[in-house]
């Protein structure tokens, strides 16, 4: 299994989801739809893969940077969450905290969220943390 196929699914995941349920569309101070949204897409995924040797994820709470961690094949990848309501693909800044990351990761990624406007629809892009930011 290789990264970039658990990324696809993440995204092939959320962007089935049409209506998504409002609750994920949240996103007031500490209150972040999209942070529990994809907690229970990598649950679905893990669950249909069924092998932790192959993925496997861990959520880190409160301020940590990156947000997930995601095992693949044994190696682990950081995977960073953003997401805005307005439908567009920028945000205010990046993560304050990145530079107390622990130096585990094989790669960190970015996986982004926005809301289509008029639309209860989240459309999800996704890349290697450095080239985005």
């Amino acid at each position: 299994m290789d990264i970039h196929i658990i990324l696809e699914q993440f995204k092939t995941k959320i962007e089935a989801r049409n209506p998504i349920d409002k609750k994920y569309l949240v996103s007031k101070g500490n209150q972040n739809g999209f942070e529990l949204l994809v907690p229970e897409i990598a649950e679905e995924i893990k669950r249909e893969i069924s092998n932790p040797d192959i993925f496997d994820y861990k959520v880190h709470l409160g301020h940590h940077f990156p947000d997930l961690d995601l095992i693949v094949n044994k190696q682990v990848y950081g995977l960073e969450l953003k997401s805005r309501n307005n439908g567009k693909w920028d945000t205010n800044g990046n993560s304050v905290l990145e530079s107390i990351s622990e130096d585990i990761y094989e790669e960190i990624y970015l996986l982004f969220g926005s809301k289509e406007p008029d639309n209860d629809h989240i459309l999800i892009k996704y890349n290697q943390y450095w080239k985005v930011t």
